[in-house]
């Protein structure tokens, strides 16, 4: 798949990730090789960076799938040999129309496919990732399966511009594949915050802001290259979460201060999972924007990157979950096989310091690094191997393509937390916040049985580095894998999902100095002396005494007894220290040793 010039890596970047360090654009599911240079990262802390999404579609025009398509053998289609070199990346519906027309004439009408691929439906992507099947219409629930499907919980899709068609993209998508209907829920931007506790079903908002953080009246501008991101991020958020509340929140423009004004707004609306299908190459600012990813009660998850080997932000940030990406091979009865995608992000972070959940995680080609790395977990990000998304551009129809890009990872992931985060509730369990705790260390760690709640990615590489390979347990490229939801559900909703227990230093006994009181002893000159020096330890440990001062003759023993076989006439000050058995001395005692008539 690598060698194909629709991967997610563009033909001026191929060689080499230092594109992305030289150029300091935000991108939507990472990457951005194809775009024009942005201001440098340098002007991050003042004026934020520049935001474009680079989503990623198929190079061929899709029919209209069946409606309500219930599982089975994903689609298959094929690549014409015209278009076999054509970015994936951010390509929408008109440009490739506009590519065929050129490209096929140009090639005398040649048409035939020359690369297979496949595209899924959210029944299959439920199947192969082990979620139970979608209910049937009209079905009564109980509140088990309830929470199985998100109910209760809110999902927060934070996206720049404005897709006018969002809800009713929504709409066409969930009608076509048997999810539950989304109600559409006005958002007024005096709503008082945070949101009320969400409704049983699937309801739908948009809310508009700005880099405060501040609910607005207006919607920002129409962006063609943005509305296919807002479209898969809504509508595969839902397909895994088919009754957690939607909220679509739009920022004005494509700006990184922008966006954390729209993470700022998701946390002043109350606990859920915030997913982010964008990405900036990290730089020192990015730890300045870490605090805002700490919200009680909030997850937040974000694409790790569409252009190869990379670390980007927000998906750095240690609490943020970075998704992965691999190419996914299903036939609707196996069990499901795949690799790592050419263009997943993922690599050692050069600002981030080491989590602690990360200490003594190895990386493969790297060994212990001393530096945050990415990804955390993986999903299905080829657009060769892609998923179903509605768009219906303003003004035009509405198309079916194949998208893929761990943009689209991202809110499947939100969707997961989401599952589990109701079966939390249901269970009287604080929602998971940040759980790269339990993850690292309670279900995929290499201390638990790793292969129960995820599929081990082995094959496939994102670039040439010595880390750049999936290998067995944890790599940069696919993080632990990709889940078996049943069993990952099971385990983020029980008690392997709880926040470990805050550290409790141990009780170190409180070792006290033994004591000795000063005196002054008269006795007279020519007889033997023996005088027992009474020290006393407070914690019944053996005593021994040492001293300094005394004139030819007299002794202490270490028993802490003076003797002299005969007193000298004078005055002599004597200095004793005494130590217990840890070698603790108390304060020094003066003696003062009189011998006269």
């Amino acid at each position: 798949m690598s060698s194909h010039r629709f991967s997610a890596v563009s033909r001026s970047c191929r060689a080499a990730s230092s594109c992305f360090l030289a150029v300091a654009a935000l991108a939507a599911c990472g990457g951005g090789a194809d775009d024009a240079a942005a201001p440098a990262a340098t002007t991050a802390a003042f004026d934020g960076i520049p935001v474009r999404p680079t989503f990623h579609m198929a190079p061929a025009q899709l029919d209209e799938p069946a409606d309500a398509e219930a599982g089975g053998a994903p689609q298959r289609f094929g690549i014409a040999p015209s278009l076999a070199d054509l970015a994936t990346a951010r390509l929408t519906p008109a440009r490739l129309a506009a590519a065929q027309r050129a490209r096929v004439a140009a090639a005398g009408g040649q048409a035939a496919a020359a690369i297979a691929a496949a595209v899924y439906t959210p029944a299959q992507v439920r199947a192969a990732y082990g979620l139970p099947p979608l209910p049937a219409a009209g079905v009564a629930l109980s509140l088990a399966d309830a929470a199985g499907l998100g109910a209760g919980q809110t999902i927060y899709l934070l996206d720049a511009h404005d897709h006018p068609n969002a809800f009713a993209d929504l709409a066409r998508f969930s009608a076509k594949f048997g999810l539950p209907a989304c109600a559409s829920v006005a958002l007024s931007p005096t709503a008082s915050l945070p949101l009320a506790q969400a409704a049983p079903g699937c309801t739908f908002s948009v809310a508009y802001t700005d880099s405060r953080g501040a609910l607005l009246k207006a919607a920002p501008a129409y962006d063609a290259d943005w509305i296919a991101e807002i479209a898969l991020d809504v509508e595969w958020a839902h397909a895994i979460a088919p009754l957690a509340r939607l909220v679509l929140i739009e920022v004005a423009s494509d700006n990184s201060n922008q966006l954390l004004g729209g993470v700022a707004l998701a946390n002043r609306m109350g606990p859920g999972v915030v997913s982010m299908s964008f990405g900036a190459p990290e730089g020192a600012w990015v730890r300045a924007t870490d605090a805002t990813f700490g919200a009680t009660g909030m997850s937040y998850v974000a694409a790790a990157g569409d252009g190869g080997a990379q670390v980007l932000w927000p998906a750095v940030s240690p609490r943020v979950l970075a998704v992965g990406g691999t190419s996914l091979q299903w036939n609707g009865t196996d069990t499901r096989r795949e690799a790592a995608w050419v263009g997943s992000g993922g690599g050692v972070s050069a600002v981030e310091p080491l989590p602690a959940w990360q200490a003594g995680v190895a990386v493969p080609g790297v060994g212990a690094p001393g530096m945050r790395t990415v990804a955390d977990v993986a999903f299905n990000a080829d657009p060769l191997t892609g998923e179903y998304v509605a768009l219906t551009p303003r003004g035009s129809a509405t198309t079916w393509n194949s998208y893929g890009g761990t943009s689209i990872g991202a809110p499947q992931w939100a969707g997961l937390v989401a599952v589990a985060n109701a079966r939390r509730a249901a269970a009287g369990k604080a929602p998971l916040g940040d759980f790269h705790a339990a993850l690292y260390h309670a279900i995929a760690g290499s201390l638990v049985p790793h292969a129960a709640a995820f599929a081990d990615i082995v094959d496939g590489r994102d670039g040439a580095c010595a880390s750049c390979a999936a290998a067995a347990g944890y790599d940069t490229v696919t993080g632990w894998g990709t889940p078996n939801a049943g069993v990952l559900l099971d385990a983020l909703a029980g008690d392997a999902g709880d926040p470990p227990p805050p550290a409790v230093a141990p009780v170190v006994p409180v070792n006290h100095a033994p004591l000795l009181a000063a005196g002054m002893v008269a006795v007279p000159p020519g007889v033997a002396l023996r005088l027992a020096l009474n020290g006393v330890d407070p914690d019944g440990d053996a005593l021994t005494y040492t001293m300094t001062g005394a004139p030819r003759g007299l002794t202490l023993s270490g028993a802490g007894v003076l003797g002299w076989a005969r007193t000298v006439r004078g005055r002599y000050v004597l200095r004793v220290v005494v130590r217990d058995s840890h070698g603790l001395a108390g304060a020094p005692a003066t003696i003062v040793l009189n011998v006269s008539n």
